[in-house]
């Protein structure tokens, strides 16, 4: 059984769309380039084209990125005083966690990249590292939808249905801007 058969690699992809998805979820409500790396905005993390936690170097970087998507949202649906108190100690307890699966995926990367680099391939390790990264990807995809989940909870239903619309405007966008 190849490492590389076509049934693995649409599960490695489909799996890592969905890490990748969850977080973006939360940026609902910013414009195709606003805020953007050129723009200088809330997510500018140092480089162009990167993802939301690149160049975090700690948790409370991640912490502080978190903050600002999460008050975008807040601000979206009128939250009140006290769901912004209870959703930022979710986000307190959420971020450590956000910053540790990003660095246990970058040594991961890298364990790979050594292997992939070797003059000779050693498949059974490198399907074990694979096997490692999907386990790592589910750990910390489950502890991101508990941390969403438990946002959720402290708003109102009316609440999320203004978020839940936010999200699919903003996935339309998206859509029309890769068109």
């Amino acid at each position: 059984m190849s490492l590389f058969n076509r049934t693995n690699v649409f599960r490695a992809v489909t799996l890592g769309a969905l890490v990748l998805a969850v977080p973006a979820g939360l940026a609902f409500a910013r414009g195709p380039h606003e805020g953007g790396p050129h723009e200088g905005g809330p997510h500018q993390c140092g480089q162009e084209g990167h993802g939301r936690f690149h160049g975090a170097g700690s948790a409370d970087d991640v912490r502080e990125r978190m903050g600002m998507v999460a008050e975008r949202a807040l601000s979206h649906v009128d939250a009140t005083p006290e769901q912004r108190t209870q959703i930022d100690a979710i986000l307190d307890e959420g971020a450590p966690r956000a910053f540790e699966a990003r660095s246990e995926m970058h040594a991961l990367r890298q364990e790979l990249r050594a292997e992939f680099t070797k003059p000779q391939l050693d498949e059974a390790k490198i399907e074990k590292l694979r096997q490692k990264g999907l386990t790592l990807a589910d750990d910390k995809s489950r502890a991101l939808t508990d941390t969403l989940v438990q946002v959720a909870e402290v708003l109102t239903p009316e609440q999320r249905v203004i978020l839940g619309d936010a999200m699919a405007q903003r996935a339309a966008q998206f859509d029309s801007d890769e068109e």
